[in-house]
């Protein structure tokens, strides 16, 4: 980790090869591997580096470990592998999983975001949002105006029984 941080690659990467020759079972190390060549630009390894770690459903316990390394971490990083090569539906499968891992606002911002960049739109997107992360009205229509999916948004307000006040600062916003 010293290593990574200050720069040193191809050290840190040596290290590491090193490391998983003797702790193959270790997730945390294949995760430090894919950072490293997520910044390189080495898109490729990256991928497979952040695929291993979620092969693990855990890391062993004797083992000081990153929370979310085998499952939330290592998913957004393939979402973001995935939308750096152009491959936006896998992108969103990939962030869906990580949502069903751990959801978080930032998290479906950036799926609404993935879903535009692969060709869908408005209803599509508010239709995505309900049934794959089963998010209610309120937030799928914040989500779309977010987006610039205004006419969306005021569609999923006037087809569902909004929070009147809430709905109208909306709809004026």
């Amino acid at each position: 980790i010293c290593l990574y941080e200050q720069g040193d690659y191809a050290a840190a990467l040596e290290l590491l090869d090193e490391g998983l020759a003797h702790f193959p079972d270790y997730p945390d190390l294949y995760f430090l591997q894919g950072q490293i060549f997520w910044d390189l630009g080495m898109l490729s390894q990256a991928r497979t580096s952040f695929a291993k770690c979620t092969r693990f459903r855990k890391a062993p316990p004797e083992y000081t470990t990153l929370e979310g390394v085998t499952s939330f971490l290592a998913l957004e990083n393939l979402t973001e592998v995935s939308a750096r090569e152009g491959e936006y539906a896998a992108a969103v499968n990939y962030l869906v999983a990580a949502i069903r891992e751990k959801p978080s606002e930032r998290l479906f911002s950036r799926l609404t975001f993935l879903l535009r960049q692969d060709g869908r739109r408005g209803d599509e997107i508010a239709a995505f949002l309900a049934e794959k992360c089963g998010l209610d009205p309120w937030r799928v229509a914040n989500l779309l105006f977010e987006a610039g999916e205004f006419a969306a948004c005021l569609g999923v307000i006037d087809a569902h029984a909004l929070p009147e006040t809430a709905a109208r600062l909306l709809r004026a916003k």
